[in-house]
């Protein structure tokens, strides 16, 4: 019994001294929002906007002159609608669900009640779900031909207030992100979109 409340008294102290070693330099924080998203078709109109959604982790590390670096790890899908030409009689949707390791760097000043930002998001991401239905053709988890690694850069600005964060940013995607099954439909499939994201830093 007493090695057991000894082990729990210490690490009980290790958890109390990590937490305020964290608070001294960041903080940890939940997020969660929805991602925009299409591809381009090869005849440039077919394609509208995908509405997905991404949830995560993240961590703001504060540095001198209003800059900090936040880091994130979270599941992001993205997509696109497929909307043919009445003649052509077919319509469809693609979703891609990755894990995304943005880099946000961002800078504003602390105006004491609220600080307001831009920000520069470096990104990269490995997908883990995929699925695909044009017109009676549906692909699910087909990774044939997919490079399923994407990357990209975020341009954004934003809000933070109290421990709140508001932020929205456009994500241009370098990764053609579509098994070679769907190649003819596709002028590309790098699914680059706006994001809307709410943020709790603890």
């Amino acid at each position: 019994m007493k090695k057991i409340l000894y082990t729990v008294v210490v690490a009980a102290a290790m958890l109390f001294v990590t937490t305020n070693a964290s608070a001294q330099i960041g903080h940890f924080g939940v997020l969660g929002g929805m991602t925009f998203s299409k591809a381009k078709d090869v005849n440039k109109e077919m394609m509208k906007n995908y509405t997905g959604f991404h949830v995560g982790v993240t961590y703001q590390l504060n540095l001198p002159l209003g800059f900090s670096i936040q880091p994130e790890l979270i599941y992001n899908q993205r997509g696109t609608k497929l909307a043919a030409p009445t003649q052509l009689g077919f319509t469809g949707n693609t979703s891609v669900g990755f894990i995304e390791l943005p880099i946000n760097i961002q800078w504003g000043p602390d105006l004491v009640l609220f600080r307001p930002y831009v920000e520069l998001s470096p990104y990269v991401g490995y997908a883990v779900m995929n699925k695909y239905k044009v017109g009676n053709a549906t692909y699910n988890g087909d990774w044939g031909g997919m490079n399923r690694w994407e990357y990209g850069i975020g341009l954004g600005v934003g809000i933070e207030v109290w421990k709140f964060q508001l932020s929205g940013r456009y994500c241009w995607s370098f990764g053609n992100n579509l098994p070679g099954t769907m190649a003819e439909v596709f002028d590309d499939a790098k699914f680059g979109g706006f994001e809307l994201s709410l943020a709790f830093l603890f």
